[in-house]
Parts: structure tokens; C-alpha cells; sequence
């Protein structure tokens, strides 16, 4: 018993949430000591919404009853404990959402949904159906294949659909707007038994549609019943990932997670998998390397503050080598092809060998490497001359005359670079 609560205790602390506040990723120990501070608790965590687990009641710590906050809060979308989540309704997303579509303005502070901000608009969906609708529902039962209008109070989505944080609330404002004209394409649903929250319908294609849907406030939206009789969750899982490729782009680290489980769940190789998705093998290869990512380097391509190219090449490698290289890829901005070339520099010096596809590098591969390189500088020397000289001297009128002179002397070396390629060519 005590090694299991051990053992659930560090699963806990590795658990992160992305917290608003600090604009990253933070864990229990993290969010505790300075969810201390009264007036972030109330004044950032509940106005954004903060999915936090670890997060005091914001009625305890206002209402003065001596709870001080620490009561457990069972509703993290809210931030309330049992005893005070009946105020939950005065803050509830749907709602804010709701107001910020009238106001046609986004909310602030709030530019994509994550999976409890989706749970939690299921679940007021799902409330305002049971109080407005229930008795006017001719509970429509679906067969296979089927079309028909569903009560988005019966319908959930996915929980552990392959979209996780690119829920774009902007491009679903959109949709929004458009259902003023007409719903085109059905989403796609599948029944369920049972369901511990009380849905009959689960989402297999059409979140955003089904998320629009409930922002427009629209009661009815058009849905297809899966063709199958009977669908395995790991079918499920498939189907909504093939059709979300031919939706909103996926994060790169989204993409590999969903290749990892479809291997998974179907024992096929990475090539099959991406091949499944409607992409290439080398595609699927390229995200299959974002795996061997150091976390620090994960998270900066979350950030986007490294390219999926660099961040695939850098994957090929030992973590120790990526951390190395990347500090001189960061601190000199290299584009993505300058980086690949870097890093094969580095290799040369480290004395590990470069990892290449298939075919291997070949001599026609070098050759071709050079005559881009060739044509781009002269393509690109030629657009700085065609600015003609008094254009390239008022570069540094308001500058500092060391500017100049270091611009001066990279030039220097840059030719002294050709020069030399041409000297070792001969």
C-alpha cells in the first residue's frame, strides 16, 4: 500500500499544466508556492479558467468563514470545492465563451481550448439539456450510417482524441459565424451504453463543428452515425485521426503521440502508420525522431522557437549532443538548413558519425547542396545591389559607426570563405 501512494505521489509531481500566469508549464510544487498570493488565486486562475488540480477554493479564501482556501477543490475548471461549487454556473466557460461570440471579440487571456476546457463545455452543454430541452426531445436513435439532427446535449467529444491543444478559438469563432447560414458537413458520432456522465453519443469527427455549435448557442446540430455496427475505441482513435489531418494543422509533438499510438493499437511500423494518415514514410520517420528530444528541446519546439526540421535533426542524436549544439543554433538564429549543416560539423569534431536515410549521402547529394548555395548568394547579392549605393549607405545613416564596421568585416570573411571553397574546388 505505502509503495503504491509512493509511487502515485511521483506520478503527481510529474504532472504539468500550462498556467497562464507564468506563460509556461509548471508543476504541483510550482503552482502551490505562488498560488499563495490571494490575488493571482482569484484574479488570474479563475479568470482564465485555470485547469490547475492543485488550486485553493477562491469562495474559502473571499468568504471569510475561516476555510483560508484549503478545502480540496473538486471542480478544477472552476476552482471551487464541494461546498461552494454552486456558484460554478456564474463562471462557467460556455457562458464566457457565449458573451465573447456576441461581443464578437475573443476572450482575454484564452486562445485555444485544452481537453478540461472541452470537458467542461460538454458538461454545461449537458446541464442545459437536462433543465431546457429533455421533455421537448424525441430522443432520435440513429442507425448505422444514418443522418439526422442530434441534441448537442447528448453528445460529448473524445477525451483522448488526437487534437489536444490546437483548438484554435479564433478559427472556431469563425465556424460560428458561418452556422448563421447552414450546417454543410455532419459530424460524425457513435453511440455509447452506460456513460458515466450521462451522454448517449460520443464524437468520432466534427469537435470544432460540435464546439461552434455550442458557442452559437445551436440545439440541434446535423450528425452521422459511424458506418460500422460496432466500433473498438482504438478504431475510433484512427478514424478521428485521419480525419482531423484534413482539418486544422497538428502540432508536430500531437503528430507523434498520434503515431505512436496508431503503431500501437494496430502493431504496424512508423511508414504504415503515417502512410495511414495520408502522409509520407519520411514524414512519419522525421516526427518518430521528436521522441529522443531532450525536454528542454521539446518544449522550445512547443514554443516554436526551433523549427520541426531542426528539431527532427537534433532528435537523431545522443540528448548530451543536442543541448551542445543548440546553444550556438539559438545564439547565431540559424535557419533551419544552416543548423542541419552545423550539426554535421559538430559530429565531424565530436568524432560521431552522421546518420543519414536509406540511400546514404552521395557525391550528386554534395553537388547539388553547393549549386543552391551558389545560386541563392548571387540571387540574393544581386537584390541588395539592384538597391542601388545610396540605398545601401543610408543602411547606417542613424547607426552606430560600429555597425558599419562589423558588417564591413563579415564581408571580409565571407569572401575570404568563397575564396577558399573556390582555392580547395581547383
Amino acid at each position: 500500500m505505502k509503495t503504491t501512494t509512493v509511487a502515485s505521489r511521483a506520478k503527481v509531481l510529474q504532472l504539468e499544466i500550462y498556467c497562464f500566469f507564468f506563460q509556461g508549464k509548471v508543476n504541483e510544487i510550482f503552482c502551490k508556492e505562488h498560488g499563495e498570493v490571494f490575488h493571482k488565486n482569484l484574479e488570474y486562475c479563475q479568470k482564465y479558467n485555470c485547469p490547475s488540480p492543485w488550486r485553493k477554493c477562491h469562495k474559502c479564501i473571499t468568504s471569510g468563514n475561516g476555510h483560508n482556501g484549503h478545502n480540496p477543490v473538486v471542480d478544477p475548471i472552476h476552482g471551487l470545492c464541494k461546498d461552494h461549487v454552486i456558484y460554478a454556473e456564474d463562471h462557467s466557460l460556455l457562458k464566457r465563451l457565449r458573451q465573447a461570440f456576441s461581443s464578437d471579440a475573443l476572450p482575454e487571456g484564452l486562445k485555444r481550448l485544452t481537453v478540461e476546457h472541452r470537458r467542461e463545455l460538454a458538461k454545461s452543454s449537458r446541464e442545459r439539456y437536462l433543465k431546457e430541452r429533455i421533455n421537448s426531445d424525441k430522443r432520435v436513435v440513429l442507425d448505422v450510417g444514418e443522418v439526422g439532427m442530434i441534441d448537442v446535449g447528448r453528445i460529448r467529444p473524445r477525451y483522448d482524441q488526437p487534437r489536444t491543444t490546437s483548438f484554435n478559438l479564433s478559427s472556431i469563432f469563425d465556424l460560428a459565424k458561418s452556422r448563421k447560414k447552414r450546417q454543410v458537413a455532419s459530424i460524425i458520432i457513435r453511440p455509447i451504453e452506460d456513460d458515466p456522465e450521462g451522454f448517449d453519443f460520443e464524437l468520432i469527427d466534427g469537435e470544432r463543428r460540435y464546439i461552434s455549435a455550442l458557442i452559437a448557442r445551436v440545439s440541434l446540430i446535423k450528425a452521422e452515425r459511424e458506418l460500422e455496427e460496432k466500433i473498438s475505441d482504438k478504431d475510433a482513435y484512427l478514424t478521428s485521426a485521419i480525419a482531423n489531418f484534413c482539418h486544422e494543422e497538428h502540432s508536430p509533438l500531437e503528430a507523434l503521440d498520434m503515431i505512436k499510438r496508431i503503431m500501437k493499437d494496430h502493431k504496424i511500423g512508423v511508414t504504415e502508420a503515417a502512410e495511414t494518415l495520408g502522409k509520407s514514410g519520411s514524414w512519419g520517420i522525421q516526427h518518430e525522431r521528436l521522441g529522443n528530444l531532450e525536454i528542454s528541446i521539446r518544449k522550445m519546439l512547443e514554443e516554436e522557437k526551433i523549427s520541426m526540421t531542426t528539431a527532427a535533426e537534433l532528435g537523431k542524436y545522443p540528448k548530451e549532443f543536442q543541448v551542445k549544439v543548440l546553444e550556438d543554433i539559438i545564439r547565431e538564429r540559424m535557419t533551419a538548413a544552416a543548423a542541419k549543416m552545423h550539426i554535421r560539423c559538430e559530429l565531424k569534431k565530436e568524432g560521431l558519425p552522421i546518420k543519414r536515410g536509406k540511400r546514404g549521402r552521395q557525391p550528386s547529394d554534395d553537388y547539388e547542396i553547393m549549386k543552391v548555395f551558389i545560386k541563392g548568394s548571387i540571387i540574393k547579392a544581386d537584390g541588395l545591389l539592384k538597391m542601388g549605393g545610396d540605398a545601401l549607405k543610408s543602411m547606417f545613416a542613424h547607426r552606430d559607426a560600429r555597425d558599419k564596421e562589423i558588417v564591413l568585416a563579415e564581408l571580409d570573411s565571407l569572401i575570404g570563405r568563397i575564396e577558399d571553397i573556390k582555392e580547395t574546388i581547383k
